[in-house]
């Protein structure tokens, strides 16, 4: 018979006929040679002699190695495989994109690419639609009553995540990568097909995860860890806006809970649907030894906004089997970190150890001491009116620094202290040693000191007399 594409998964086996191969001819030579480019190994007799018998062409017997259990348990490219590189999202239409794209950051983390379904994104794509047209309703539902609506798009939206705003889809899905509650379903071992909708910067992005998979015996000799072990260009913060927020779950020393911009989240997930996790110890180090103040999220705790779907004993969500790692602060450009999580799973004990690399290149007044680092107060021009407002603007100048290798993902309000009331900052582009601050015009006159701490800790001062 002939083997056509994705119909063997799994072992294969002997043929009911039992053939004696000859001595090991061309075509034995091509299948032993297969085994070795897509899985890594010898065929073993059963293989050996099921494709020598099958009458498949070349292309066809790698397609099945390709997708059987074994070779999709691989995750990563093997010669001649559909696995997705960087080169792959480019040039492609925008939901092929989207999915190379989802794929790249699935075999990053050891689990298989997976395909398109393209019945299910019929459904995502008609609740896109429902968005669009109902905009103040948007959510995981859709109302009969209302224009647009559609039962498969009503199925699509209690089963998928959504995301507004982006420009294309594949923004859609790094967006959505990039937040760790929507994260940890995505990259999933279990996930067997993506369903993903886009229009108008709208998006409905969901998986089909396997059921059979769901057998509940946690797994901790191959846990799945975002940022994967080695990971280079790691975005420096946490995005904000994800429902749930993870930042309250973390709190400082003090009681008070974490703000943005928070670091970049780290995942690691374990078989959902089992549980009983528990981290003794958690260290986060910078690639100079430092310290790095973080929270450990375990994903079985309630959410204080949705403890109905968090709640311990409640296994209809994918966020069991996960501990989160949220740095208090933005990552610094361009630093290596290291990351060592020990304790135990369901009564299994683990013992993690994973290293990644912040995006950016390491300037100084980032990653070393800047010996020239000064702040100084240039000027006043203002009044300016904002939002039919009259606010100051305030410009001081940097020196030792600029901002935009510094604060690479924008000037974050947190660093600058000093300033009375409300007040917003920003780097110039072009003048990257200027800073920028816009202050409310109704704040009492003085003599003020401001200070900019940057991301290493070092501090400048400059004052200057503010008298509306």
């Amino acid at each position: 018979m002939t083997v056509l594409c994705g119909i063997l998964v799994g072992i294969f086996p002997t043929p009911s006929l039992a053939a004696t191969l000859p001595e090991c001819d061309a075509r034995c030579q091509m299948v032993n040679h297969l085994y070795q480019e897509v899985l890594g190994r010898e065929a073993d007799s059963g293989g050996l002699q099921y494709f020598y018998a099958s009458g498949g062409t070349e292309d066809q017997i790698r397609k099945n190695l390709c997708d059987s259990s074994e070779g999709r348990s691989l995750g990563k490219p093997r010669k001649g495989c559909a696995f997705p590189t960087p080169q792959d999202v480019q040039g492609l239409g925008d939901i092929e994109a989207a999915v190379a794209l989802y794929n790249l950051h699935r075999v990053s983390v050891g689990s298989a690419p997976v395909p398109l379904d393209e019945e299910l994104s019929r459904g995502a794509y008609f609740h896109v639609l429902y968005m669009l047209k109902n905009p103040s309703t948007r959510g995981h539902y859709e109302d009969p009553t209302l224009p647009g609506y559609t039962k498969e798009g009503a199925i699509a939206a209690q089963s998928s995540s959504l995301s507004w705003g982006e420009k294309t889809a594949a923004e859609c899905v790094q967006a959505l990568i990039s937040v760790p509650y929507h994260r940890l379903r995505f990259l999933s071992s279990e996930v067997r097909s993506v369903q993903l909708g886009f229009k108008d910067s709208a998006c409905v992005f969901g998986v089909e995860s396997d059921s059979q998979t769901r057998s509940g015996e946690p797994t901790v000799s191959n846990p799945i860890v975002y940022p994967a072990n080695n990971q280079a260009d790691v975005p420096l913060k946490l995005p904000s806006g994800e429902t749930p927020d993870p930042l309250k779950m973390c709190r400082d020393s003090s009681g008070q809970l974490y703000t943005h911009p928070a670091g970049f989240a780290i995942t690691v997930e374990f078989q959902s649907f089992a549980r009983g996790i528990h981290v003794a110890n958690s260290s986060l180090r910078d690639a100079n030894g430092q310290y790095a103040e973080h929270c450990v999220i375990n994903a079985e705790e309630p959410h204080p906004d949705h403890n109905t779907i968090l709640a311990p004993g409640n296994v209809s969500n994918g966020w069991s089997g996960a501990i989160m790692v949220i740095p208090r602060v933005m990552l610094a450009a361009g630093m290596q970190y290291t990351l060592r999580l020990a304790g135990d799973y369901s009564g299994q004990p683990f013992d993690i150890t994973t290293a990644f690399t912040a995006r950016g290149s390491k300037v100084p007044g980032l990653n070393a001491p800047a010996p020239n680092f000064a702040l100084s107060f240039t000027d006043k021009r203002g009044p300016v009116p904002i939002a039919g407002k009259q606010r100051f603007r305030l410009s001081f100048k940097m020196q030792g620094i600029e901002a935009n290798n510094v604060f690479p993902e924008g000037f974050p309000r947190q660093a600058l202290t000093g300033l009375p009331g409300n007040f917003c900052c920003y780097s110039v582009p072009g003048e990257p040693q200027m800073l920028v601050v816009i202050l409310a015009v109704d704040e009492p006159p003085g003599t003020y000191k401001v200070t900019l701490t940057l991301p290493n800790g070092q501090q400048a001062s400059a004052s200057f007399l503010h008298s509306p």
